[in-house]
């Protein structure tokens, strides 16, 4: 089995434990902590991905970063049984596959605007409603200022691109002008 197929699974039987104990945001933002901790700290690393510790050593290990995050003890379970199935070196996989799973259940969409120049409040503003409207989902959006750009914006939706550039305007005229002459 792949590791992304591996990942996928676990994070699945994860959103659905914690989607019947209402608890599917708080899990998926805990784990990434975790994850990011342990991803962040080349020792732990080290000890999980060799055999230089026991399970229970690892276990302890694992256990003292969830306490010290303070996390859910339903998060501090799944960690123990990714330890206990020698598992606990795909985490940050099966985190990233947990929170794409939960903001699905949750109907949460991601975007990525990158504009020629700073939007003002009350454009983003409108522009975040209107992409709410489109996919009829709470549409998180991160913003970014790219000055190659001439004008106007790219917009990344989920898996979706939009070009709302000038230069991908006049790229579409361009085509047009060219299906005219022909």
């Amino acid at each position: 089995m792949s590791n992304g197929v591996l990942a996928y699974r676990y994070a699945s039987a994860l959103a659905d434990v914690a989607e019947a104990r209402d608890k599917l945001a708080t899990v998926r933002d805990e784990l990434l902590d975790v994850s990011r901790a342990m991803a962040d700290s080349r020792d732990f690393d080290a000890a999980v991905a060799t055999g230089v510790l026991s399970r229970e050593q690892k276990k302890a290990v694992v256990q003292e970063i969830a306490e010290r995050a303070g996390v859910d003890p339903l998060v501090q379970k799944f960690l123990q049984y990714l330890v206990q199935q020698k598992r606990i070196r795909h985490v940050r996989d099966i985190a990233a596959d947990l929170s794409r799973e939960a903001d699905r259940r949750l109907g949460i969409a991601h975007a990525q605007v990158t504009s020629a120049a700073e939007m003002k409040p009350e454009h983003r503003e409108k522009l975040t409603q209107k992409l709410e409207g489109v996919t009829g989902k709470d549409v998180q959006v991160s913003w970014e200022v790219d000055e190659s750009l001439l004008g106007g914006f790219h917009i990344r939706l989920d898996h979706s691109f939009y070009d709302a550039s000038l230069r991908g305007r006049i790229d579409r005229l361009r085509r047009r002008l060219s299906y005219a002459r022909e």
